[in-house]
């Protein structure tokens, strides 16, 4: 979801209004995009740590995912707005999602390194990354498809225009979301799985030792 709304965001501020985009020029898309990502790294050095230690790596993924939710509705009708006040709750939004973002993906990554044995993390990352690198592959093009097609349909009734790839994106944080509830995602999860020798090495290490 993340690879898409990137895909996205761009090209719906950009987009005429005619077709439920908001018309920016891309200097103010860049802005935005400024604005956002010093407020991550920012957010990253200073509070990051401390919500890691207060809610544990489970917590640290569903609840800024659910709170996520709803915001993805909430963009189709910044459209409405105009100026300065457009501007305003564009720059929220976007920084508020970004963040919850950067915090979910982080806490994905604390979960893997928590569901192995400590000789195992690299092979873990290194299959989680290769997934990601395939979804960075998909994730564009099943996006950019969605929001043409929503384009192409913006006097619809039902999820006009930009509505429609917000509402297919809102799909997969609900998905996301239920993938952090037992019996999908155990408590267990929340702490380091440790790796400890099997009986035979570690009394052969012992003897080594002496």
């Amino acid at each position: 979801m993340e690879i898409a709304f990137s895909e996205v965001f761009s090209l719906w501020c950009v987009s005429p209004r005619e077709v439920d985009g908001l018309g920016l020029p891309t200097s103010d898309v860049g802005m935005v995009l400024a604005v956002s990502g010093a407020s991550v790294f920012a957010f990253n050095m200073t509070v990051f740590p401390f919500i890691a230690k207060y809610l544990g790596p489970i917590l640290v993924l569903r609840v800024p995912a659910i709170i996520c939710a709803p915001l993805l509705l909430l963009f189709p009708f910044v459209s409405s707005l105009h100026g300065t006040t457009q501007w305003l709750v564009l720059n929220l939004l976007a920084l508020s999602r970004n963040v919850l973002s950067t915090v979910v993906v982080t806490g994905s990554f604390m979960l893997t390194n928590n569901s192995v044995p400590t000789d195992q993390r690299g092979a873990a990352n290194g299959l989680s990354l290769s997934c990601v690198s395939l979804f960075r592959t998909i994730g564009p093009a099943g996006a950019g498809a969605v929001f043409a097609w929503g384009q192409s349909r913006h006097d619809a009734k039902f999820l006009p225009g930009s509505q429609l790839v917000f509402a297919v994106m809102e799909i997969f944080v609900i998905l996301a979301i239920f993938t952090t509830f037992r019996p999908l995602l155990p408590e267990s999860a929340n702490r380091p799985l440790l790796y400890y020798p099997p009986l035979k090495k570690r009394k052969r290490d012992d003897d080594e030792a002496r």
